[in-house]
């Protein structure tokens, strides 16, 4: 029976700077019928809680924000990484001389988000003040108090690939890579939306059978590896559909699967 499920923001719920009603009642009603909600995103937390109450959302009762960098249950922290100085220094040097060649660049701590150039109006939603502009903040990136828990990057593929080589030649052992082309997350080595899901498994004993995961990129895939429930879009990149066990349109017609199954299993019990 899958009680637990674990749904990605940008993408996935909000898609085209817009949140469809029939996914938000699908989770409503998935979540009073005894089933659990969970976000898993890039997002920071605040942009987390932000988003589920101005979408009127069910308050999740785990939040896994930074690409799994920083998990809370019920509120309480539980487990937060970050980029080490190694990595923080190759960022800083690496993206100071390509800045030309950038379209954006966001740099993320637990709560705090900044980007070195102006962002289209649309990223900033959910994030109320919790941003700053600014260039220069490169310049910070050695600062022992500035805690970076992930970045995303746009540039051209050109490159995203280049920047890619660049970190899986000196680097890999220091950070983790999600590529969508011309996007590219980046974060602590080891640290993925999985490994941060996996350690609230094990901390209250729910199988990997018990859960589905919905998303549609490629910082998503690591939650597709941890259970046999996992969903992307027909609108997905085929490298990321061909890592979920199940093919959708939107998050509706996934819960609705999931309804389907859970009937089939209990049905079965009688």
């Amino acid at each position: 029976m899958i009680k637990y499920i674990f749904s990605d923001i940008d993408g996935t719920l909000y898609v085209n700077e817009d949140i469809s009603k029939h996914d938000v009642a699908a989770v409503n009603d998935f979540v009073a019928a005894g089933g659990v909600f969970a976000l898993a995103t890039g997002r920071t937390d605040l942009e987390i809680s932000n988003f589920a109450k101005e979408e009127k959302l069910p308050t999740p009762t785990f939040r896994i924000s930074g690409n799994g960098s920083v998990a809370y249950d019920r509120g309480e922290l539980i487990y937060q990484t970050q980029f080490s100085n190694k990595a923080k220094y190759f960022l800083k040097t690496y993206l100071s001389s390509h800045l030309d060649e950038l379209a954006v660049v966001e740099v993320s701590t637990p709560n705090h988000i900044y980007f070195l150039m102006e962002p289209e109006d649309w990223v900033l939603n959910y994030k109320g003040d919790n941003y700053t502009i600014n260039p220069h903040t490169l310049a910070h990136f050695e600062d022992v108090t500035f805690d970076i828990t992930k970045m995303y990057i746009e540039g051209q593929e050109d490159f995203i690939t280049n920047m890619i080589t660049a970190i899986e030649k000196d680097y890999g052992e220091e950070i983790e890579i999600f590529s969508d082309i011309t996007a590219v997350n980046i974060g602590p080595k080891g640290n993925t939306k999985g490994t941060a899901i996996n350690k609230l498994l094990f901390k209250h004993g729910i199988l990997p059978e018990q859960i589905a995961v919905i998303g549609d990129a490629a910082n998503d895939i690591g939650m597709f590896e941890i259970t046999p429930n996992s969903f992307a879009f027909d609108y997905s990149l085929d490298f990321v559909q061909n890592s979920a066990t199940h093919i959708v349109k939107n998050v509706a017609e996934a819960i609705d699967i999931i309804n389907q199954k859970n009937a089939a299993e209990a049905e079965e019990e009688n």
